[in-house]
């Protein structure tokens, strides 16, 4: 057949017995197994880089119907200045490849321009000082340290009034002591949680002024 002697033709120049991808293609390609023959070639070509294999593999995808391939590689082929009669047989089959094609559509009409209808308004979303997680947790501990002074506060004044009361000086001390330590825990508690307390509502004010001023982007 003419196909399989420009097949011939294609693969003269190419190592066939030294490649094993290229004797896997020709058979492929005998049996008509068209994927299988043009993944063999394009194997071939990688390994070898000999152009025949564009060749031979553009002719497997013309016969699987895939014409647009089929050109891509041939003028991939041509493009290696091959022999005059290999460059003159891709340049027939190139224009075979081209009559197969369905036309192409003309453009569409331009159509008009819809402008797009605006989003609705979201709900607005509360300032940023209000998700601030941080001033939320400064705060939030500031108040703890606050309830935990005023616990301890009485607590220690309780154990300073039994201190007074004791029976032997040995009770004394020990009321006395921890009278103490109540009282510093609860001074430390209360002095914490009001400096908590402060700084997170100092963040807060920073954060709803910068919220209220305008950015650099919008002043240009």
């Amino acid at each position: 057949m003419i196909l399989r002697g420009l097949l011939a033709f294609a693969l003269a120049a190419a190592p066939v017995e030294r490649d094993p991808n290229a004797a896997a293609g020709e058979a492929a390609f005998a049996d008509g197994r068209w994927d299988e023959a043009s993944a063999a070639f394009a194997a071939a070509h990688r390994s070898t880089g000999d152009p025949a294999f564009l060749y031979a593999r553009a002719q497997a995808e013309r016969r699987a119907d895939r014409c647009k391939l089929a050109i891509d590689l041939l003028e991939q082929f041509i493009a290696t200045a091959p022999p005059p009669q290999g460059q003159a047989a891709a340049t027939q089959y190139i224009a075979e490849c081209r009559a197969r094609l369905p036309a192409e559509l003309p453009p569409p009409p331009p159509t008009a321009i819809i402008e797009p209808t605006p989003p609705p308004p979201s709900a607005p979303r509360p300032p940023p000082w209000r998700r601030d997680v941080l001033g939320a947790a400064l705060v939030g501990g500031g108040g703890v340290g606050l309830v935990a002074g005023a616990v301890l506060l009485p607590l220690a004044y309780r154990a300073a009034s039994r201190a007074d009361t004791a029976g032997d000086d040995r009770a004394y001390g020990e009321q006395f002591a921890k009278a103490r330590r109540l009282e510093i825990g609860g001074a430390i508690a209360l002095s914490v949680g009001t400096a908590l307390i402060v700084g997170g509502i100092i963040r807060w004010v920073t954060l709803a002024r910068r919220s209220g001023r305008p950015s650099i982007a919008r002043v240009r």
